[in-house]
């Protein structure tokens, strides 16, 4: 297991990504992570992209592709980045 901690606008993102080799997460100037990300990773040497799921809302596990994991994470950010009253979510998308 690894978990990063660090300062806001630190890097923990860019430092996952650049492990994993494949990008989950916007990247940019100012906060882009507003709630927690936990991602399992298994290794297979036959697979040449991600194989991604998501628990949603209702603790039910779907597949879904990269593409559909990093809009839901840019979703999720914009939504609580335009809300006045809460910027951040605890609760963890994995």
């Amino acid at each position: 297991a690894v978990i990063v901690v660090g300062h806001q606008t630190s890097g923990k993102s860019a430092l996952i990504e650049a492990l994993m080799g494949f990008q989950f997460n916007q990247v940019g100037g100012g906060t882009k992570t507003r709630r927690p990300v936990a991602l399992r990773m298994q290794y297979n040497p036959t697979c040449t992209t991600p194989l991604c799921f998501i628990t949603l809302e209702n603790g039910k596990e779907e597949q879904r592709s990269l593409t559909d994991i990093q809009a839901y994470i840019e979703l999720e950010n914009k939504r609580l980045e335009r809300d006045p009253t809460r910027s951040f979510d605890p609760r963890e998308i994995n």
